[in-house]
């Protein structure tokens, strides 16, 4: 019996949920008002289509493989690039793994600001006319318009027990490289943004227990302050905040909802080396960057390379319970924050992805006659497929695995290592799929914050 597979104009293909999801609903709706079909799905659990064309994240063959085990007769493709602020090592290393390379340089990639567009014209030696600048779409959900979208401060309090009446802080954990193991910092050397893997472990842990010893300090003196600790999305072990919690009843480790939803609510904001400061920009909020551990020139975030830096207990001291003005006090400056993230204020960013999406669709100069595919896999290579994911599952849970794991003899072993993978990847997928049901409510909320929409004033071409 031939199966029916959907067929749609778009499929968006995404990996982290509290990053990407929200954005993606944002432009799904604008291209559905527009009058066209979009399937959206999760990289971990992607179902058959037949699209006109994919976008994702696509910098190379390998990933545009990847992508099209979803639509394996697609020739159109957008590279939407989920992160486009690197260090300043990112544009001297010719390895480095985000380059834009192969077939993907025939896609249409997007381009958040003035700095992402050197980057792939002058750096990586793109046509302009497979660049598009839209600014940071994450950008557009923290407009003053936009703000019944997240729940205000009282609610989130309400919901985590904290005491509303106190002032609520925020500090953005980006401490990934302190929790990889060896072999995960291995497989990771060429990602991200470059330099000496292992020195940016080192430099993650000294910073997060330099940090650490800051809060263990201070907090006691200011019982008046909810403090929220957010660990980023791909922190795997943070082994030691549970006992640093206890210690201080107004610390608070949370990871649930996205970075923005706390930027929103929060009084103020502190950030170590977070590219999630243009989304504190956006909602204009108070902020201020921790430095304990000075960061090596090549290893700095680009975006910070002017900004102002805490970086002793004293300073840290005095600024803890001051508010400050924005944008006069904001660490960076505002030139700097435009060159990477772009002017959002003539309209809507999330309109400038859709009008992106438009030109792939109807224009010929994207059309890759043999992109990558992948492998159609048969009937009895996807029941061995499923057998093996069922079976990592069982031993990710077992009791029984989890008991003999104990035993001096597979204690530290391969199948130990095995094991422990097999939870990691679990728990990843778990973490990144979104329900049915929570895609759901977003798409509701933000059907209620998109009636409130401004009227355009611009259309790129």
């Amino acid at each position: 019996m031939k199966k029916n597979i959907p067929e749609v104009d778009f499929l968006i293909i995404y990996e982290i949920k509290p990053r990407d999801l929200e954005n993606n609903i944002l432009i799904k709706k604008e291209l559905e008002r527009r009058g066209y079909t979009v399937s959206m799905q999760n990289i971990f659990a992607m179902k058959e289509v037949k699209a006109k064309v994919i976008a994702g994240s696509i910098d190379d063959g390998e990933f545009m493989k990847l992508h099209t085990a979803a639509s394996n007769t697609t020739h159109k493709f957008i590279n939407l690039k989920p992160e486009q602020v690197f260090n300043n090592s990112a544009d001297r290393e010719e390895d480095f793994s985000l380059v834009v390379r192969g077939p993907a340089r025939q896609a249409l990639n997007i381009a958040w600001g003035d700095c992402s567009v050197r980057r792939y014209t002058e750096v990586f030696g793109l046509d302009p006319k497979n660049v598009y600048k839209t600014g940071h779409i994450t950008m557009d959900l923290l407009r003053e318009e936009f703000r019944p979208y997240f729940k205000s401060k009282e609610e989130l309090c309400r919901e985590y027990s904290l005491d509303p009446n106190k002032k609520l802080f925020l500090y953005i954990s980006s401490f990934v490289w302190q929790t990889l193991t060896k072999e995960e910092i291995l497989r990771n050397r060429r990602v991200h943004s470059g330099g000496d893997p292992f020195e940016k472990a080192k430099l993650s842990a000294d910073s997060k227990n330099a940090t650490l010893e800051w809060f263990d300090k201070v907090l006691p003196a200011h019982p008046d302050c909810e403090f929220v600790y957010r660990p980023h999305p791909a922190e795997a072990n943070n082994d030691d905040l549970p006992e640093f919690a206890k210690k201080h009843p107004n610390f608070h480790v949370i990871g649930d909802h996205s970075v923005r939803q706390w930027i929103v609510a929060s009084d103020k904001i502190y950030t170590w080396y977070s590219t999630s400061i243009g989304e504190v920009y956006a909602a204009k909020k108070n902020c201020s960057v921790l430095r304990p551990v000075k960061i090596p020139e090549y290893l700095e975030v680009e975006i910070y390379n002017n900004a102002h830096l805490i970086d002793t207990y004293e300073e840290f001291e005095k600024d803890f319970d001051r508010l400050c003005d924005f944008p006069g006090d904001f660490p960076v400056p505002k030139e700097d924050m435009e060159y990477y993230y772009f002017d959002p204020n003539t309209s809507y960013n999330f309109e400038r992805y859709a009008d992106a999406f438009e030109k792939v669709l109807n224009d010929d100069h994207f059309y890759i006659e043999n992109p990558p595919r992948a492998r159609r896999q048969s009937s009895f290579e996807k029941y061995k497929t499923k057998a093996k994911i069922l079976r990592r599952n069982w031993l990710a849970v077992s009791p029984l695995v989890k008991l003999a794991l104990k035993t001096p003899a597979l204690k530290g072993g391969s199948f130990n290592r095995h094991v422990e993978q097999y939870r990691f990847n679990r728990n990843k997928i778990k973490k990144y799929v979104p329900s049915k049901k929570e895609v759901q409510t977003i798409e509701r909320r933000i059907d209620e914050v998109l009636k409130f929409r401004k009227v355009r004033t611009d259309k790129q071409t």
